[in-house]
């Protein structure tokens, strides 16, 4: 089960066209991981006390300021 507070890149992974080479190999991803097993693909609500969004948000940011992961 993979839990995303993103809409827009959910409804991204539902379109039957994408021009995002991103959603194009995530996509692909989840579509073999799926063979083998079952595979969901849920939104949550963003900042409602989901564990682990918090951190996952503060982890992203973090990656988009040059790589820089806080451990903990």
């Amino acid at each position: 089960i993979f839990l995303s507070d993103s809409l827009f890149s959910l409804q991204t992974l539902n379109n039957k066209t994408m021009n995002s080479k991103t959603a194009i190999h995530c996509h692909g991803a989840l579509n073999w991981l799926g063979i083998c097993n079952t595979v969901k693909v849920m939104w949550i609500e963003a900042h409602v006390g989901h564990c682990g969004n918090e951190k996952a948000d503060k982890l992203a940011k973090d990656g988009t300021n040059g790589g820089n992961l806080v451990k903990g």
